[in-house]
């Protein structure tokens, strides 16, 4: 990882977070293959009201969509995404080969979640943000990522998508759910500041632009003071040269 400018850092400070800036991390790809090059809407209907949005996106016992748990090796590096259509990625479900830089990615992600991934400080990351060319499979990795670790461990994933449209997934139990929003705003509104994932361990956020990074990055730092564990961990996804 290499540390953000001090531009925002400083930016990051001002938001009152103890222990200094939460995002220290940038995690930059390139030519990852795997990408769409395109993103359309989340295949789960829009809902008429709020509550219902709400309802659609809170896993229960026996709901949702199934997931497995993703292996890979050296010996076979391809990997089969899943349930792509919630994620707002693509229709179809697509075969991902894993190279270096794939499984570098995911590297870092493991290493950020478990907290072995530190910053130039010294410190623990707990937030991590992806960079890199439209189309080079940065959130088709990080999405299939967030599928493996919901089914694979107890970890509580929430993906939030706004990059063609907006959508809400929750990934836990083996399991995801999710709904379109009709805007980020609102998006934002519903469930991130308004507590829906409160019980979440992982946050990721598709689509930062340079509009939006600020409102993002600061709503998901209060997100994360709410944490007396200090087990939350959040990921910006983007495209944008946001520093």
């Amino acid at each position: 990882g290499e540390a953000l400018s001090e531009m925002t850092e400083e930016r990051l400070r001002s938001y009152g977070i103890p222990g200094g800036p939460a995002i220290k991390l940038m995690k930059k790809i390139e030519g990852l293959g795997g990408g769409s090059g395109s993103s359309s809407v989340a295949a789960e209907p829009e809902h008429s009201s709020k509550r219902a949005r709400l309802d659609a996106i809170t896993l229960q016992e026996g709901d949702g969509a199934e997931l497995e748990c993703v292996l890979w090796s050296a010996e076979d590096p391809y990997v089969k995404t899943q349930q792509l259509a919630l994620s707002g990625l693509g229709k179809e479900d697509r075969l991902l080969y894993l190279r270096e830089e794939a499984q570098d990615l995911w590297g870092f992600m493991d290493g950020v979640v478990s907290g072995e991934q530190q910053t130039t400080g010294g410190e623990t990351a707990c937030m991590g943000l992806i960079i890199g060319p439209p189309g080079t499979g940065k959130s088709t990795l990080a999405w299939t990522w967030a599928c493996a670790k919901a089914a694979a461990s107890a970890r509580r994933v929430f993906w939030l998508h706004f990059r063609g449209g907006q959508c809400a997934v929750q990934l836990a139990h083996a399991k995801a759910a999710g709904c379109v929003f009709g805007s980020a705003a609102e998006l934002r509104t519903d469930v991130l500041d308004g507590g829906v994932v409160d019980d979440a361990d992982t946050v990721i956020i598709d689509g930062i632009t340079t509009a939006n990074y600020d409102a993002w990055s600061q709503a998901l730092c209060v997100w994360r003071s709410h944490d007396n564990t200090n087990a939350r961990r959040a990921f910006l996804v983007t495209s944008a040269q946001l520093v």
